[in-house]
């Protein structure tokens, strides 16, 4: 009788603590949401990035990977 008991006790925790991991899953999807980051950037007083600060970097040579976007000034996406 006594395992019957425990095993209702432990089958509702578990429900419990699947519930409670689904709420934290959505909170941290909804925090990493690009509206919500957006939002949260502008109040720290992040601006977007400017056309003129991203460029690309010439390499020189066949054997060497492409170009990939960069910042021209990181510390221009900075400012405050």
């Amino acid at each position: 009788m006594q395992y019957g008991y425990k095993s209702e006790s432990l089958r509702l925790e578990r429900e419990k603590l699947l519930e409670e991991q689904q709420r934290l899953m959505l909170k941290i999807e909804q925090a990493y949401a690009p509206a919500r980051l957006g939002s949260q950037a502008r109040e720290l007083g992040l601006k977007p990035l400017l056309a003129s600060q991203v460029g690309t970097q010439k390499v020189g040579g066949a054997s060497q990977l492409p170009a990939a976007p960069a910042l021209l000034n990181p510390s221009a996406s900075f400012q405050r």
